[in-house]
């Protein structure tokens, strides 16, 4: 209705909740990648598509940066608020020692690598990372 719009128009908070310019080109550009068929451009989609073998050719690349390590089968969360509890097969790599002092020590890099722990190990995927991000991963382990 045109005065419920109008008067949300003048509520003070109706600025903050504005986009800018910037955004709504982001989004235009999105949805025209969906409209001609190209969304393997987006990167979610790309991550979220990408094969097992590379995946795993990845895991292992990232794996021999680390002694000890192993590659195994996992599964990647894709999504929180759009996808919540959805996940796509992945393999990841586990890391022997004090998971805690992994975490630590990775997150604490001028570039941080973020895994997680569970069961005990320190988790790293590569579902999301390109081969250049993965051979730093395996330098900085």
């Amino acid at each position: 209705r045109k005065d419920a719009i109008k008067k949300m128009a003048k509520h003070p908070l109706a600025r903050a909740f504005r986009i800018d310019k910037l955004t709504l080109a982001g989004i235009e550009a999105t949805l025209r990648l969906y409209l001609d068929g190209r969304h393997e451009e987006i990167p979610v989609w790309r991550s979220i598509s990408r094969p097992m073998e590379e995946v795993k050719r990845l895991a292992d690349l990232v794996a021999r940066g680390h002694k000890g390590a192993r590659v195994e089968p996992g599964k990647t969360e894709i999504g929180g608020g759009s996808l919540p509890g959805a996940t796509v097969p992945t393999f990841r790599v586990g890391l022997t020692g004090n998971p805690e002092d992994a975490a630590v020590r990775l997150r604490s890099r001028a570039v941080p690598v973020v895994g997680y722990i569970q069961d005990g190990t320190f988790w790293l995927d590569p579902r999301t990372a390109d081969e250049e991000e993965c051979a730093a991963v395996a330098s900085y382990i």
